[in-house]
C-alpha cells in the first residue's frame, strides 16, 4: 500500500510541478511578448488559467495526504491527544465530503461541456474540467491515507 501511495504522490507532485513550471514559463513569455514586441498570444492567458486551476486542485489533493490544509485550531490547540485525533478524523471526513461534491458536480459539467471548445486555445472544456473528478478521487484517496495514519499512530501511543 505504501508503494501505491508513494507512486501516486510522486506522479501527482510531478504533474503539479510541471503545471507550475509551464505557468511560469507562459507568464514570462507573455510579459516579454507584450513589452518587447507590443503583442501577445491570446491563447497563453487561457492556457495559463487552466494550468493554474489544475495546479491548485492537484496541490490541494496532495495537501490532504499530509493534513496540511488550513485549519482553525481553536478547539484542538489545548485539547488532549485523543481529542486532536478525533478532530483530525472529522476534518478528513469533511474534506472527503467536499471533494466528492466537487467531483460529482464536475462529472455533470463534463457531460454538459465535453464537446464545447475553449475560445482561444481550442481545447475541449471537458478535458479542462476533468480535474474536478480527478481531484475528488485523489483527495479522497489521500485523505483516507492520512486518516489511517492518524488513527494508527494514535493507537500506537
Amino acid at each position: 500500500m505504501q508503494r501505491l501511495v508513494s507512486a501516486t504522490e510522486s506522479i501527482v507532485g510531478a504533474v503539479a510541478v510541471g503545471a507550475l513550471l509551464s505557468f511560469v514559463l507562459f507568464t514570462f513569455t507573455q510579459v516579454v511578448l507584450r513589452y518587447a514586441f507590443g503583442s501577445s498570444l491570446s491563447w497563453f492567458d487561457e492556457v495559463n488559467r487552466y494550468l493554474f486551476i489544475w495546479m491548485v486542485f492537484l496541490a490541494t489533493s496532495l495537501a490532504a495526504l499530509e493534513g496540511s490544509h488550513i485549519v482553525i485550531d481553536v478547539f484542538s490547540a489545548n485539547a488532549s491527544r485523543q481529542t486532536r485525533v478525533v478532530l483530525s478524523l472529522v476534518g478528513d471526513a469533511a474534506f472527503v465530503a467536499f471533494a466528492l461534491i466537487i467531483g460529482y458536480g464536475g462529472l455533470h459539467l463534463i457531460q454538459v461541456n465535453y464537446n464545447a471548445i475553449t475560445a482561444a486555445a481550442g481545447l475541449r472544456m471537458g478535458l479542462v474540467q476533468a480535474i474536478l473528478p480527478i481531484f475528488a478521487v485523489l483527495a479522497t484517496f489521500f485523505s483516507i491515507v492520512h486518516a489511517w495514519r492518524v488513527a494508527t499512530a494514535s493507537n500506537r501511543e
